[in-house]
């Protein structure tokens, strides 16, 4: 029981250490959306972390992320807020 509480504890801090590195490439055009590229890694050691999801809070638009944590998600709205899970 102490095992599992320690790898679920591992697990949540690994969550919540990710750092998500977003470059924004702004449109000027208000018919083309926004889209936004980066990395997600882990803070700790730096490496990437893959099959991350990251999503456009209160859309259904999401990314996951690549072998090299790499993602590119489209957003509907430039006042979007991004969430990554792992």
């Amino acid at each position: 029981m102490k095992r599992a509480s320690t790898l679920a504890a591992k697990a949540w801090s690994f969550a919540a250490t990710l750092v998500i590195l977003t470059s924004v490439a702004v449109q000027l055009s208000a018919q083309t959306p926004l889209a936004i590229t980066g990395t997600v890694r882990n803070a700790v050691t730096g490496s990437p972390v893959v099959n991350a999801t990251v999503r456009a809070v209160g859309d259904n638009r999401f990314s996951v992320t690549r072998g090299d944590g790499s993602y590119r998600l489209v957003l509907s709205s430039r006042e979007s807020e991004v969430r990554v899970t792992a």
